[in-house]
């Protein structure tokens, strides 16, 4: 009895063991599952990290390239306007340009037409001439004495106009005036002009520079100034000076003799720019 038990104690606990081992087994194959499959998701969850990463990369580089070709068609735009502003002020240039020219080319044509009628009409009226020659001998000894007697009030440059030698006119130099947004010559600019006259006859080797301005505030004071460079032109030919003589420059409101380029000036400093400066030049 005692071996039978002491065999069956052995039997059972062999079955024990057997049991216990399985068990381990069992454990083990369960740890074993698990580690794979924790590594199996690592893996999973990385790839997928790295897809969305990728996808992410992707997405911000397309984002890039479209602000940029955005950009680039913007820029490409601006350039495009900018070029047909450009096209568009030189072609507004151009026009006005060719108007002017035009408008200077009839109006010489117009004096030299006027001029030739009027060395006609003197030269069938020669008495008439030298009685006029006479009076203008003495509106300019009139003239000369007035001038000794009360110099003419020079006006300062200011430093912010640039004084071109012989081709842009100085605050120093005599000037005959006009009246606001006119062209007319009146009875003061007539007697200068007949004294500017009588200087160019007695001296054939001298020729006049004259210089059109207009003040701030005119209408179309470019046009205006011209027309008042050219109306001394009309006078001069009439008075049989050749046109070869006289040089003519306007420049509507863009220069000012004492600096008054605001339309709210005194009218005193707007009228001294209402006015053609001239200057004699001597050989």
């Amino acid at each position: 009895d005692s071996v039978s038990a002491v065999k069956a104690e052995e039997k059972k606990a062999a079955q024990e063991l057997a049991e216990k081992r399985k068990q381990l087994a069992q454990e083990a194959a369960l740890r074993k599952k698990a580690y794979e499959d924790s590594v199996t998701s690592a893996k999973a969850a990385e790839e997928k990290a790295a897809k969305e990463l990728l996808a992410e990369k992707k997405r911000q580089a397309d984002l890039e390239v479209a602000a940029q070709k955005k950009h680039i068609e913007d820029s490409t735009n601006t350039a495009k306007a900018e070029q047909l502003r450009i096209a568009k002020e030189l072609a507004e240039k151009k026009r006005q340009a060719d108007e002017e020219a035009l408008i200077q080319k009839r109006a010489r044509q117009d004096s030299i037409a006027e001029a030739i009628a009027e060395k006609e009409r003197i030269a069938r009226q020669p008495d008439r001439k030298s009685s006029d020659l006479s009076i203008a001998k003495e509106i300019q000894a009139t003239t000369t004495a007035s001038t000794k007697a009360a110099p003419p009030r020079v006006i300062t440059a200011p430093e912010n106009i640039s004084i071109r030698e012989n081709d842009t006119p100085t605050a120093a130099m005599k000037a005959v005036f006009f009246a606001r947004n006119s062209f007319d010559i009146n009875i003061s600019t007539n007697l200068q002009l007949q004294a500017i006259v009588l200087d160019l006859q007695s001296d054939p080797t001298a020729h006049l520079n004259i210089y059109g301005l207009a003040s701030t505030g005119e209408n179309n004071p470019r046009q205006l100034s011209m027309r008042r460079s050219d109306i001394i032109i009309r006078y001069l030919m009439k008075a049989g000076i050749p046109i070869e003589r006289v040089r003519s420059f306007y420049y509507g409101n863009n220069i000012s003799r004492n600096g008054c380029t605001n339309p709210n000036c005194p009218e005193e400093l707007l009228q001294q720019n209402r006015c053609v400066v001239y200057e004699l030049v001597k050989k």
